[in-house]
C-alpha cells in the first residue's frame, strides 16, 4: 500500500467515523428536517446535505492530517463535532448546534482548509518572514 492510498484510507475512516457519531447523535434533526419536506428531491436533498456534509467534514481534515500533518483542521473538526455533541445533550433541539453544523457544513469546510494551508505554510515556511522583507 503506498502513502497515498494509506492517507486516502484513513481519511475516509475519518469521515465515516465522523459522519456515524453525527448521523446517530441527530436523528430528531434529521427526522424533523426530512418531514418539513413534500417528499422527492427535497427529501433527497436533505439526506445529501445530511450524509455529504460530516463526511467531508470528517474526511477531509483527516486526509489533512495523515497525508500532510495538518493537525489544527483534525483539532477543529475533533472540537466542533464534539461541542454539537455536548450542546445536543445539553439543550433542546431547537437550540441545537448541530442544526447550525448541517446547514453551514461548507462554510466550516471552507474554514478548515484555509486553516489547514495556513499550517502548512506555517510549517513548510512558506509564510511571509517580515524580518526578510525588511532587510531587503
Amino acid at each position: 500500500m503506498t502513502v497515498t492510498d494509506r492517507g486516502l484510507l484513513i481519511a475516509v475512516a475519518g469521515g465515516v467515523l465522523n459522519l456515524a457519531v453525527m448521523t446517530l447523535h441527530s436523528q430528531p434533526i434529521i427526522a424533523t428536517a426530512a418531514a418539513d419536506q413534500s417528499g422527492g428531491l427535497g427529501v433527497l436533498g436533505i439526506w445529501a446535505l445530511v450524509l455529504v456534509g460530516p463526511w467531508l467534514l470528517g474526511a477531509i481534515p483527516t486526509h489533512m492530517y495523515a497525508d500532510h500533518g495538518a493537525v489544527c483542521p483534525l483539532l477543529a473538526t475533533g472540537v466542533l463535532t464534539g461541542a454539537c455533541l455536548w450542546n445536543g445533550i445539553t439543550a433542546p433541539p431547537s437550540e441545537s448546534l448541530t442544526s447550525l453544523y448541517y446547514e453551514a457544513w461548507p462554510f466550516f469546510l471552507v474554514v478548515l482548509v484555509v486553516v489547514g494551508i495556513a499550517e502548512q505554510c506555517l510549517r513548510t515556511g512558506h509564510a511571509v518572514d517580515s524580518n526578510r522583507s525588511s532587510q531587503e
